[in-house]
């Protein structure tokens, strides 16, 4: 009974996930976009996917993913000295998703910033990757 019944569970909560196609995903296109253009010693800033792991997993790159709730004062410190936060794996590229990036003036100002002048390496849908370095 109790296997049964786990089995169940298994099928109404995970089965989806295990089964399911997710190359059409646009967290998976643009993390492949990332893992093809960058070398396997780069990282990356993921900015526009609220903390998750998802592209880094997909792009076999060292990644920080910026939370959409940290506080400004850490954004600030990150977007300024992005290296700093990424170790010794020096920045590949910049994951940018504008739809799911934060809305706040504040934010969107920092973001603006960094983003800015960076050639635009790939897009997957409305997710872009973007060079290290700005022209």
């Amino acid at each position: 009974m109790i296997a049964t019944a786990q089995l169940l569970y298994f099928r109404s909560a995970y089965a989806d996930f295990v089964t399911n196609d997710y190359s059409a995903d646009r967290e998976f296109r643009i993390a492949n976009i990332a893992k093809s253009a960058t070398e396997l010693d780069a990282s990356l800033i993921v900015i526009g996917d609220d903390w998750s792991s998802v592209v880094a997993y997909y792009a076999q790159r060292k990644s920080f993913a910026l939370s959409n709730w940290a506080p400004v004062s850490l954004w600030q410190r990150i977007l300024a000295t992005p290296q700093k936060f990424l170790g010794d794996r020096r920045l590949g590229g910049v994951v940018y998703c504008a739809d799911m990036a934060p809305h706040e003036a504040e934010r969107q100002k920092l973001v603006s910033e960094f983003v800015s002048g960076r050639p635009v390496l790939g897009e997957a849908g409305g997710c872009q990757f973007l060079a290290p370095n700005k022209k």
